[in-house]
């Protein structure tokens, strides 16, 4: 496809940029001014409300509830932040470049443009929230729109001074780690159950249950972390997503993680010790760039109810500089209802070869024609690499009809099985790797009583595979040793319930 890539730098009160064209080899070069006033002393008061939208949403429904009509939400509020954004970076020639080339794609003449920013991070402009901004409409390009959320825009950010990374090739499997690392406390329920949700809506999808290979973590423990990831690249595949739910602050200009405390008593064992603490950010950044680091680091904030977070999507660089080379963050708490939405469906996309920033894209679009509210301009993606990379190869979901008629011929197939006789292989392959790692912790009789069991399993999926489970700890007595494996084997496949149900 023909396309065109903008490279934004904003440093101190200027603003750069280069605009890459395939097969040329030196980019266009413009270069502007910031124009700080009057505009960002009134952007910094709107995007303050704009961190209390889910406050002011749950308020608005209590009030409704009671057959009272309050409007606390003005939508109209974000078109006023987004122009002053475009008014204050791109009113000049960069914004001009911008829109010849986005006429471009209207007419025809380009496939696209992708447009990544980086901003000095000691600037004040550095937590601005610029995936709103919003070009307000003129006479030669009478057209206003979002730059987030317009067809065949790709919006990102990028650090400057980083290299571009490579991005390994796509293939035929997208390998999965998520971990949820939240206090256990009423106010997280929600969260919680949207990741279990999520996994459930891939693992019972078409496609996503045929190609997805996923592992979950309830709670973060870096040695279980690892043992994940080395799970998720054996055979010398590389691991494609690690997708980290957890708190996030900012105090005195560290950025730190609500975590599980390692110094706490039961700290270390197979079961999480259920005391956190706010620990620096580097605990986990070191964990995820190790050996079998992830091509995209899914950041999705929680938020404690009544505190409003920073912005999430800061802690973004750190994973780039220690060579990730994407990084998809929440700088805002996202409703459970669109975020569920936005996340599998970007999920969906990924693993029809749709490219990480258009995926993005596409998800902001979507959300923005649903509804006008804070959540489409809450995904921020850093790519740091020359292109939008996939990291699946395209293709079509399997023909399980035509699979069928093969087998009725009695000719074995070509092509991948089906997703119902792949996900046996997958959750039973999942089971045993999970059952040898962690063969220090645990009883050996039991474990090779436990393999064999395993072995000889015939489990269609996830959900299959946790009943059984569930069902033959309750027939063991209260002191044998498969207790002990059970609970392991819930956390594996991220049931955290089954414990309780039992």
């Amino acid at each position: 496809m023909a396309g065109r890539e903008f490279r934004i730098t904003i440093r101190g009160s200027g603003i750069e940029c280069e605009i890459f064209t395939p097969g040329i080899k030196e980019p266009e070069y413009c270069e502007a001014k910031i124009q700080k006033e009057p505009y960002l002393e009134t952007i910094k008061v709107l995007e303050k409300w704009l961190k209390q939208w889910q406050t002011l949403t749950r308020l608005q429904q209590q009030e409704r509830a009671q057959d009272r009509k309050v409007d606390l939400l003005v939508p109209e509020t974000f078109t006023l932040l987004g122009a002053h954004l475009w008014r204050m970076a791109f009113d000049n020639a960069i914004g001009a470049a911008l829109l010849t080339h986005y006429q471009m794609i209207e007419t025809g003449q380009l496939d696209y443009v992708r447009m990544r920013i980086s901003i000095e991070k000691a600037s004040d402009l550095a937590a601005l929230p610029w995936e709103f901004v919003w070009y307000p409409g003129h006479r030669d390009v009478p057209k206003a729109f979002y730059l987030a959320s317009e067809f065949k825009l790709i919006l990102g950010r990028y650090v400057d001074g980083v290299t571009d990374r490579e991005i390994p090739p796509a293939d035929e499997q997208v390998r999965v780690l998520f971990v949820t690392s939240l206090p256990d406390d009423p106010v997280f329920k929600t969260a919680q159950e949207d990741t279990t949700e999520m996994i459930r809506r891939l693992e019972d999808g078409g496609r996503t249950a045929a190609v997805m290979e996923i592992e979950r973590i309830g709670s973060w423990d870096a040695k279980r972390v690892g043992m994940a990831l080395r799970r998720l690249a054996r055979d010398k595949h590389h691991v494609d997503i690690v997708h980290l739910t957890a708190l996030f602050r900012i105090l005195e200009g560290q950025m730190q993680v609500y975590l599980p405390d390692p110094y706490a008593e039961g700290a270390g064992t197979s079961l999480d010790c259920g005391v956190h603490t706010w620990l620096p950010a580097i605990t986990f950044v070191n964990v995820l760039t190790g050996e079998y680091k992830p091509t995209l680091l899914v950041l999705a904030l929680s938020d404690w109810e009544g505190v409003y977070p920073e912005h999430f999507e800061q802690l973004a660089p750190d994973f780039i500089n220690a060579g990730i080379p994407a990084v998809l963050a929440m700088q805002y708490p996202m409703s459970s209802h669109q975020g569920l939405a936005f996340l599998t469906s970007f999920y969906g996309q990924l693993t029809t070869g749709t490219p990480i920033g258009t995926a993005v894209q596409k998800g902001r679009r979507d959300m923005m024609l649903a509804k006008v509210d804070r959540n489409f301009g809450t995904p921020v993606l850093y790519m740091q690499s020359e292109e939008d990379a996939q990291l699946m190869t395209a293709g079509s979901p399997p023909d399980t009809d035509a699979e069928t008629k093969h087998h009725t011929r009695g000719v074995v197939p070509s092509r991948k099985p089906t997703a119902t006789r792949r996900s046996k292989t997958v959750v039973r392959g999942r089971l045993l790797d999970a059952i040898k790692n962690a063969s220090s912790l645990l009883d050996p009789e039991a474990i090779r009583e436990t393999s064999a069991w395993i072995e000889s399993s015939n489990w269609p999926d996830v959900k299959a595979a946790r009943l059984a489970i569930q069902e033959r700890k309750r027939a063991r007595k209260p002191d044998d040793a498969f207790q002990n494996i059970a609970r392991y084997l819930a956390q594996v496949l991220g049931d955290e319930t089954s414990e309780a149900a039992s």
